[in-house]
This record gives C-alpha cells, structure tokens and sequence, in this order.
C-alpha cells in the first residue's frame, strides 16, 4: 500500500524558481549608473526615426512554455485536502504570433506613454504527459486511490496581451541613465488539451502499489479546456547599452484579479466537469534583450515565469449523453487550479 499527502504530488507546482527571479532582477541591479549613464549618452533617441515624439512598430514573435497547467477537485469548500489533481503538461508548448507597439517620447528626457497587443497561437503536438491523481478514500485524505497517466496533445492555444503605461526617466548627475515603467498588463489564455492513450491504476481499499495491474486506456481518453484572464500591475526598468542593445527587467504581480473558466469531459464514462474560479496569487518576472541594427529594426530575446496559485471557486457536473442530462447545482469552492510555465522567445521587431 502507498499513502502519500497531497502536496508530495504537487510539489514542483508549488515552488518558484528562485533562481530565474534572482538573475532577472540581477541584471538590474548590478550595473552602475554612470556605467549606464556613459552607454545611454551613445543612445540615439528612439520615436519615428525623423525626429518625431511618436513611434510606432510591429513585431513577429516565436517561442515555447515550459511547464505545467494544474486543475484541481478539493474535498469540501473548507480545506485544502485534494479529491483529485490532474497536472497537464507544456514540455514545451510551441506558439508563434505578431504584434504591434504604439510610444511617445521613448528614451527621451521626457514622460513618455506606451501601449502593445499581441496575438499568438500555439502549435497542434504532443506536449507531453498528462496525470491524474485521485485520493477517494472519504476516511483518509492521504491514500492515493486512483492513478492514470496520458499522453497530452495540445489541440488550440490562443494567447492574447495588452499592456499600458507610462516611461519616467531616472537620471544620475542630471543625465538619463535609464528608464522605469509603470503600467499594467492585461492577459488572456486559452487551452485546449487532450489525453489519449495510457493506462490506470485504482485501489480504493488499500491505496496505488506500483506492483498494482495497469488497466490500459486506449484512443481519447479525457479532454480540458481552459480559459485565463488576468489583469496585473507591473513595473520595468529599461536599460540602454552601448548605443544599440536594450536590457529590460519586469515585474508582474497581483493578488486577486484572476479569473478561470474549464470545462473538463471525461470521455470514457461521458461525466463533464464546469468550473469557474477567481482569485489567486500571480508573479511574472520578466527579462528581455534586444539588439537595434538600426533606427528601424531590432532583433531580441525574452524569457519570464508565470506562476499563478491558489485559484480557487465552484463546479458542476453532469453526464454527457441522454436528451434529458442537465447539469448537477454548483458546489461552492471545491474546484481550483494552477499555471506554472517558462516563457522564452525571439521577436523581430520594425520601427516606423
């Protein structure tokens, strides 16, 4: 017999990695400013590329999650005791996209203002595995029951960004050095995950062994689907190096405004699954690097983590087939779910 608690299995879904955090905000900090300083005064002044305040550019984007989405079915409304987690992976999630950047008075002695959307979609593959963990035993919230394990397809991804602010310049000796962003960001995902193809353990009784039969599941097996949206604060600093090179360092953080809808279809016994959960806790470091080959093009690369917890709300359920299925009434704060994921790209980027 194997017992295990909950967290065992989520382990990895709940610990930031802090060495990602820690060389982003390194890069800022370890500079001097009249290091910056001497490197910025080198720096021609961004916008139109004829003089005007105004800049305006379009950007083609390319690059991976690395990671994990969480969906998670919790015993009552008043506890943290997992029923059941299913971990979907993103190792990697392929996307590619485009977007376009509007800014006045970027890297100018002045207050400046900045907007960008972005659209990009993910690639059809297999994205990994997927796990479901189930602890059914109603005396013992610890004992692994239930177990099965999937390949993961990733069917539509849809990713969708907007952000808004405004630049301030920070001087040393009365010259700009560098410049901090304050905005916001708002952010919208969407996944579409299929398991197919692998096999189940179950004992209810005693709990999962290893030695236990593994019962095989054949074709598709269970499909979710999953929507985020997020609105956050956020701050960067912007650094100009050596005339041509930008160093970008972010934040992202916000506690709350965080929503998630999923739909979960357990294709084998026709049982669907709707959540709708708010709340949370979300951190976004960010690093980017470009280089401008000249006032109108610019090649860079970026990397960030998002790590959003403790999304949490209600679900219902109902069977899938029958004239008559209706869905069962909602049961407060039994569902939650959770995203943990590298980000990196490359952008191509044209300035007019």
């Amino acid at each position: 017999m194997t017992t295990a608690k909950n967290t065992a299995y989520s382990h990895n879904m709940r610990t930031i990695p802090a060495f990602v955090f820690f060389v982003i905000v390194c890069c800022g900090l370890f500079m001097s400013p009249s290091t910056i300083q001497k490197a910025y005064s080198q720096t021609p002044a961004a916008g139109s590329g004829n003089g005007s305040p105004f800049g305006f550019s379009v950007y083609a984007q390319s690059g991976i999650f690395y990671g994990q989405s969480e969906e998670i079915v919790y015993w009552n409304s008043l506890d943290a005791d997992y029923k059941s987690q299913l971990l979907w992976d993103m190792k990697p999630l392929v996307y590619a996209g485009a977007g376009a950047s509007f800014s006045m008075n970027e890297f100018r002695d002045a207050l400046g203002v900045y907007a960008d959307l972005s659209f990009k979609a993910g690639i059809p593959l297999r994205t990994g595995i997927m796990e479901d963990r189930d602890w059914q035993n109603a005396t013992d919230h610890s004992m692994l029951t239930d177990y099965a394990i999937t390949e993961n397809y990733t069917i539509r991804t849809f990713l969708t960004d907007f952000a808004l602010g405004v630049s301030i310049p920070l001087k040393y000796r009365d010259r700009v050095f560098a410049f901090l962003k304050l905005g916001g960001a708002v952010s919208y995902r969407y996944f579409d995950w299929t398991g197919r193809d692998g096999y189940a353990q179950i004992d209810r009784s005693h709990g999962i062994d290893p030695s236990d039969p593994q019962i095989p599941l054949y074709g598709d097996v269970i499909a979710y689907y999953q929507h985020w949206l997020t609105v956050s604060p956020g701050f960067a600093l912007v650094i100009p190096i050596r005339s041509r090179w930008l160093i970008e360092v972010s934040l992202n953080a916000v506690s709350g405004p965080i929503w998630v809808w999923a739909f979960d279809k357990h294709i084998s016994n026709e049982q669907e699954f709707q959540d709708r959960l708010t709340g949370g806790v979300l951190l976004e470091p960010g690093l980017e690097v470009s280089y401008r080959f000249n006032a109108h093009l610019a090649l860079g690369s970026y990397v960030s983590y998002r790590y959003i917890q403790n999304t949490r709300g209600d679900s219902r359920n109902r069977r899938s087939t029958g004239v008559y299925s209706v869905y069962s009434p909602w049961s407060y704060n039994t569902a939650g779910a959770g995203f943990l994921a590298l980000d990196a790209g490359l952008t191509v980027k044209a300035s007019f």
